[in-house]
């Protein structure tokens, strides 16, 4: 199975879920933006400043949410 794949099983079987975006510094001019549900990292990106990687992080989980509705299920028309 793709990593999407496994990502969408995941995302299907998980009821209750705390998501978190985090932002860590990789270089000084290169940032990781990383979604993660306890330990298990769900998608990731780079950004070349800490203010562009938290908003494409945030953006990202947003855009999960609302493809995927609270409960990881795709939504109707998806």
């Amino acid at each position: 199975m793709d990593a999407e794949g496994t990502q969408m099983t995941y995302l299907k079987r998980s009821r209750v879920r705390l998501l978190e975006v985090t932002v860590t510094a990789q270089q000084p001019t290169l940032w990781k933006w990383h979604i993660s549900e306890h330990d298990l990292e769900i998608m990731h990106g780079y950004e070349t400043s800490r203010e562009s990687a938290q908003i494409k992080g945030d953006n990202a989980l947003f855009k999960l949410l609302t493809e995927h509705g609270s409960h990881g299920v795709p939504r109707r028309g998806h």
